[in-house]
Protein backbone atom coordinates (compact mmCIF):
# COMPACT_ATOMS: atom_id res chain seq x y z
CA UNK A 1 0.00 0.00 0.00
CA UNK A 2 2.78 2.44 0.94
CA UNK A 3 4.62 1.46 -2.23
CA UNK A 4 1.62 2.33 -4.39
CA UNK A 5 1.20 5.68 -2.63
CA UNK A 6 4.85 6.56 -3.24
CA UNK A 7 4.56 5.47 -6.87
CA UNK A 8 1.43 7.58 -7.34
CA UNK A 9 3.10 10.65 -5.78
CA UNK A 10 6.16 10.13 -7.98
CA UNK A 11 4.00 9.98 -11.12
CA UNK A 12 2.09 13.11 -10.06
CA UNK A 13 5.41 14.87 -9.43
CA UNK A 14 6.77 13.91 -12.84
CA UNK A 15 3.60 15.02 -14.61
CA UNK A 16 3.65 18.34 -12.74
CA UNK A 17 7.28 18.91 -13.69
CA UNK A 18 6.81 18.03 -17.36
CA UNK A 19 4.20 20.67 -18.21
CA UNK A 20 4.50 23.83 -20.26
CA UNK A 21 5.32 25.89 -17.18
CA UNK A 22 8.98 24.87 -17.27
CA UNK A 23 11.10 27.97 -17.68
CA UNK A 24 14.68 28.46 -18.75
CA UNK A 25 16.63 28.84 -21.98
CA UNK A 26 15.16 25.60 -23.39
CA UNK A 27 11.58 26.75 -22.94
CA UNK A 28 12.06 30.23 -24.39
CA UNK A 29 14.30 29.09 -27.25
CA UNK A 30 12.74 29.38 -30.69
CA UNK A 31 11.77 31.89 -33.35
CA UNK A 32 9.39 34.71 -32.48
CA UNK A 33 7.69 36.56 -35.35
CA UNK A 34 7.03 40.29 -35.11
CA UNK A 35 3.30 41.03 -34.77
CA UNK A 36 3.15 44.73 -33.93
CA UNK A 37 5.15 47.85 -33.19
CA UNK A 38 3.64 50.24 -30.64
CA UNK A 39 0.25 48.58 -31.17
CA UNK A 40 0.34 48.93 -34.97
CA UNK A 41 0.19 45.66 -36.92
CA UNK A 42 2.59 45.05 -39.77
CA UNK A 43 3.29 46.46 -42.22
CA UNK A 44 3.68 49.79 -40.44
CA UNK A 45 5.42 53.02 -41.36
CA UNK A 46 7.79 54.19 -38.64
CA UNK A 47 9.55 56.98 -40.44
CA UNK A 48 8.04 59.49 -42.81
CA UNK A 49 9.51 62.77 -43.99
CA UNK A 50 6.81 64.71 -45.75
CA UNK A 51 6.04 62.86 -48.96
CA UNK A 52 9.62 62.25 -50.07
CA UNK A 53 10.71 59.41 -47.75
CA UNK A 54 9.06 56.55 -45.83
CA UNK A 55 10.46 53.59 -43.92
CA UNK A 56 7.98 50.75 -43.49
CA UNK A 57 8.55 47.62 -41.39
CA UNK A 58 7.16 44.70 -43.37
CA UNK A 59 8.32 41.72 -41.27
CA UNK A 60 10.59 40.83 -38.41
CA UNK A 61 11.74 37.99 -36.20
CA UNK A 62 14.06 37.18 -33.36
CA UNK A 63 15.45 33.70 -32.75
CA UNK A 64 16.55 32.80 -29.23
CA UNK A 65 18.95 29.85 -29.01
CA UNK A 66 19.45 27.64 -25.95
CA UNK A 67 23.07 28.80 -25.61
CA UNK A 68 21.81 32.35 -24.83
CA UNK A 69 22.74 33.70 -28.29
CA UNK A 70 20.20 35.14 -30.69
CA UNK A 71 19.73 36.83 -34.04
CA UNK A 72 17.14 39.20 -35.37
CA UNK A 73 15.96 39.99 -38.86
CA UNK A 74 13.83 42.94 -39.94
CA UNK A 75 12.54 43.51 -43.46
CA UNK A 76 12.15 47.21 -44.25
CA UNK A 77 10.64 48.77 -47.36
CA UNK A 78 11.98 52.25 -48.09
CA UNK A 79 10.46 54.68 -50.51
CA UNK A 80 12.31 57.81 -51.53
CA UNK A 81 11.03 59.94 -54.35
CA UNK A 82 9.85 57.41 -56.92
CA UNK A 83 12.26 54.65 -55.87
CA UNK A 84 11.21 51.75 -53.62
CA UNK A 85 13.70 49.27 -52.14
CA UNK A 86 13.25 46.38 -49.71
CA UNK A 87 16.07 45.14 -47.52
CA UNK A 88 16.42 42.71 -44.65
CA UNK A 89 18.75 43.68 -41.82
CA UNK A 90 20.11 40.76 -39.80
CA UNK A 91 22.04 41.15 -36.55
CA UNK A 92 23.44 38.77 -33.93
CA UNK A 93 22.85 39.23 -30.23
CA UNK A 94 22.93 37.60 -26.81
CA UNK A 95 20.23 37.48 -24.17
CA UNK A 96 19.69 36.92 -20.48
CA UNK A 97 16.51 35.40 -19.16
CA UNK A 98 15.38 35.37 -15.54
CA UNK A 99 13.18 32.31 -15.15
CA UNK A 100 12.59 33.20 -11.49
CA UNK A 101 11.05 36.55 -12.40
CA UNK A 102 7.23 36.29 -12.40
CA UNK A 103 7.13 38.32 -15.64
CA UNK A 104 9.82 36.29 -17.45
CA UNK A 105 12.28 39.18 -17.64
CA UNK A 106 14.55 39.14 -20.69
CA UNK A 107 17.28 41.49 -21.88
CA UNK A 108 18.63 41.29 -25.43
CA UNK A 109 22.03 42.88 -26.15
CA UNK A 110 23.86 43.72 -29.36
CA UNK A 111 27.43 44.83 -29.98
CA UNK A 112 28.04 48.51 -29.38
CA UNK A 113 26.14 48.54 -26.08
CA UNK A 114 22.61 48.58 -27.50
CA UNK A 115 20.05 46.53 -25.56
CA UNK A 116 16.31 46.00 -25.22
CA UNK A 117 14.47 44.83 -22.11
CA UNK A 118 11.19 43.01 -21.97
CA UNK A 119 9.33 39.89 -20.93
CA UNK A 120 8.20 36.51 -22.14
CA UNK A 121 4.71 35.36 -21.21
CA UNK A 122 3.57 32.10 -22.74
CA UNK A 123 4.41 32.34 -26.45
CA UNK A 124 4.62 36.15 -26.48
CA UNK A 125 7.88 38.10 -26.37
CA UNK A 126 7.53 41.80 -25.56
CA UNK A 127 10.59 44.04 -26.06
CA UNK A 128 10.98 47.76 -25.51
CA UNK A 129 13.24 48.79 -28.38
CA UNK A 130 15.41 51.85 -27.64
CA UNK A 131 15.22 54.70 -30.15
CA UNK A 132 16.80 58.15 -30.14
CA UNK A 133 14.33 60.70 -31.43
CA UNK A 134 17.18 63.06 -32.36
CA UNK A 135 20.77 63.72 -31.39
CA UNK A 136 19.66 65.90 -28.49
CA UNK A 137 16.44 64.34 -27.22
CA UNK A 138 15.96 61.63 -24.65
CA UNK A 139 15.84 57.94 -25.36
CA UNK A 140 12.38 56.57 -26.07
CA UNK A 141 11.23 53.02 -26.61
CA UNK A 142 9.05 51.28 -29.14
CA UNK A 143 7.10 48.28 -27.87
CA UNK A 144 7.61 45.31 -30.17
CA UNK A 145 5.36 42.27 -29.75
CA UNK A 146 6.55 38.92 -31.11
CA UNK A 147 4.75 35.54 -31.11
CA UNK A 148 6.40 32.14 -31.09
Amino acid sequence: MVGRALLAMSVVGLVACSGDDVTGPESVAGTYLLQSIDGMTLPTILTSYYTTYTSEYVAGSITLDQDMTCRDAFTIRKAEGGSVTTETDVDVCTYTYDSDDPYGAITVSWSGGRSAAGSITGSQLRLVWPVWTSAFSVLEGLVLIFEK
